[in-house]
């Protein structure tokens, strides 16, 4: 083993400085991994707290309605944040129902849904209303999905508490996103 040792030492040396190869400088790695993908989160009400960082986001056939559906979900230490609309929506503003609610259920609506920690519920119950506002969708890999949402969004479990949710996004669309809804 001893007499492997030293190659083996040898090459790992001269072999990780060129992982990190590349023609960009260091400010356009930062901005081409922020370019990728950004979801912010404020709530404020029965919790307050803000979640930010990278969400999934797919596009899905749907049976529900034959349609085709974006997903939008950002989880970050067991708080979870998730919308999802037709692509057929367009820009413009539409009206965004709670996920667990005969509207949410119904094609052709945005639905969604917010669950914390902080007291263990899940928010997307009867009497959600808000707006999601899309600037603009994507259609082919690399193109972008804008926007944003505000709702007040009752709790679940029909008590009767509620939070007010404002979220922005800016996502890029990847082959994954896109692939299902050709």
């Amino acid at each position: 083993m001893k007499k492997y040792a030293f190659p083996l030492i040898l090459f790992v040396l001269t072999a990780l400085p060129l992982g990190g190869c590349s023609d960009k400088t260091a400010d356009e790695k930062v901005t081409s991994k922020n370019e990728n993908l950004m979801l912010s989160v404020t709530v404020t009400g029965e919790v307050t707290e803000k979640l930010e960082g990278k969400p999934w986001f797919f596009c899905t056939h749907s049976s529900l309605g034959d349609e085709n559906r974006f997903d939008l979900t950002l989880k970050v230490n067991k708080k979870t944040f998730e919308i999802d609309f037709p692509q057929a929506l367009g820009p413009g503003i539409h009206p965004v129902y709670g996920s667990n609610t005969m509207s949410g259920l119904k094609a052709g609506n945005a639905k969604m849904y917010y669950s914390t920690d902080s007291n263990g519920k899940t928010y997307s119950g009867e009497g959600t209303t808000g707006e999601l506002t899309l600037n603009t969708l994507p259609e082919n890999n690399g193109d972008r999905l804008t926007g944003s949402l505000k709702a007040t969004v009752m709790a679940k479990d029909y008590s009767g508490t509620k939070i007010q949710v404002e979220v922005v996004f800016d996502v890029l669309a990847g082959l994954q996103t896109m692939d299902e809804c050709k």
